[in-house]
């Protein structure tokens, strides 16, 4: 299965990236997304950046039925690795997500790219 999402932003590639790097960021979008607990570890190499992050989420929306399969909770790691800024501003990573204990795994990219008022964040993965 495939998914995509572009999302806009009212701020600069670079002030944008800055954010997505920002561990304070990271946790407090994993917090509204439901999160019980993360984890997050980011490491610079000059300008490009990896953000891993290790979530522990509620299975509320797997069916009761399933659940005595999964727990309360599944523990999600997502691995994304930026590139420095290309000669147009853009910035490019690969992004994977894993489930321990799961046949699943979603990898893909995405980019960050500029536009007249702000940046654009689109979302490619399988």
């Amino acid at each position: 299965m495939r998914f995509a999402a572009t999302t806009a932003y009212p701020a600069d590639v670079e002030t944008v990236a800055a954010m997505l790097a920002s561990r304070d960021f990271v946790e407090r979008k994993l917090a509204a997304a439901g999160a019980l607990g993360t984890t997050c570890e980011v490491v610079r190499d000059g300008a490009a950046f990896t953000v891993t992050t290790r979530a522990e989420m509620p299975t509320t929306a797997v069916p009761t039925a399933l659940r005595s399969l999964t727990g309360d909770a599944l523990e999600v790691r997502l691995v994304e690795a930026w590139q420095a800024p290309a000669d147009d501003g853009s910035r490019t990573s690969t992004m994977s997500v894993d489930i321990p204990g799961v046949p699943v795994r979603i990898a893909g990219t995405q980019r960050l790219a500029p536009r007249l008022a702000g940046c654009e964040l689109t979302y490619d993965a399988r």
